[in-house]
């Protein structure tokens, strides 16, 4: 599926075929991309939530290990 979404999430055109289906459908869709000007949420912070929420698994896998694993 081929779609141009805006910066609000908004689905503002799509790749359709014959039957207006949209999936598995050959085409080539063109647009105009609006740049805010403005930074996301990951281009400031990186990847910085996947490494606290590995950090916390590993922490729980760790007390549960320590506490013999059984329940």
């Amino acid at each position: 599926m081929s779609i141009i979404i805006d910066p609000y999430s908004r689905i503002v055109d799509r790749v359709k075929g014959e039957k207006c289906q949209d999936i598995y459908v050959r085409g080539v869709l063109t647009g105009f991309i609006i740049s805010l000007g403005s930074e996301t949420i990951y281009t400031r912070c990186r990847d910085w939530f996947v490494w606290v929420a590995l950090g916390g698994s590993v922490m729980f896998l760790a007390v549960d290990a320590l506490k013999g694993g059984k329940r």
